[in-house]
């Protein structure tokens, strides 16, 4: 649990992936419209004790499936992120106050978590550094495998960073396995494909948000 005597965030930084930005790279899949995913209710807890909280998205996927050292660096430096536009890096900058990094899901080869062996670290030291004053929580994971998931474990525990486990809310009933149709950004509805059900729906992505709410505890 958090302790609660910390202060209360005005610039955020939430880095996930599609849980985050899986709806046409802008909002969670597979919640039902974008006012639905765990990032609005994160967002709007904390808005609760600072209104004028300025938060900021990463499309965090790429780093996950990074299979080299050379894909992290162009990834972190180099290649327009698909929600910024920009690089990664640029991304962390040094007043924010607070970073969610929601990942670890899509570290599902062996190739990757190799890399993410050898880059884990770099990563962390590289958000530390341009992050001075920000606190760090990595939320982890709704994809949950080991040995991925006691690794992501290790590298929180070597850098002294927070970790929420939301293993336990995964289940069929706060999967979207009913979900047939999401709120466009444009108003209209679209069909939800048969390979996104398993991702939170909208019960999994607001236990998602509370998680991480209830440990923020201000």
């Amino acid at each position: 649990k958090s302790s609660g005597k910390h202060p209360i965030p005005s610039n955020v930084l939430v880095a996930g992936n599609s849980l985050l930005l899986g709806m046409e790279n802008s909002f969670g899949m597979c919640s039902s419209a974008s006012d639905k995913d765990y990032f609005h209710h994160l967002s709007t807890y904390i808005c609760k004790f600072n209104p004028g909280c300025v938060f900021n998205k990463l499309h965090i996927s790429g780093y996950e499936h990074c299979e080299s050292m050379e894909m992290f660096e162009n990834w972190w430096s180099t290649d327009a992120n698909v929600y910024t536009g920009k690089p990664a890096k640029d991304s962390f900058a040094d007043d924010l106050d607070l970073i969610v990094l929601q990942f670890g899901d899509n570290i599902n080869t062996e190739a990757k978590f190799a890399t993410f062996k050898a880059d884990g670290d770099a990563f962390i030291e590289r958000i530390k550094a341009a992050c001075p004053k920000a606190r760090i929580i990595v939320v982890n994971a709704w994809y949950s495998r080991e040995p991925v998931f006691s690794d992501i474990a290790s590298l929180c525990e070597r850098w002294g960073i927070e970790r929420i486990d939301i293993r336990d809310l995964r289940r069929v009933e706060t999967e979207a396995r009913d979900l047939k149709e999401f709120l466009s950004n444009d108003g209209s509805m679209k069909p939800v494909r048969e390979t996104w059900i398993t991702h939170p729906g909208d019960e999994g992505m607001r236990l998602i948000g509370e998680r991480i709410s209830e440990y923020l505890a201000f």
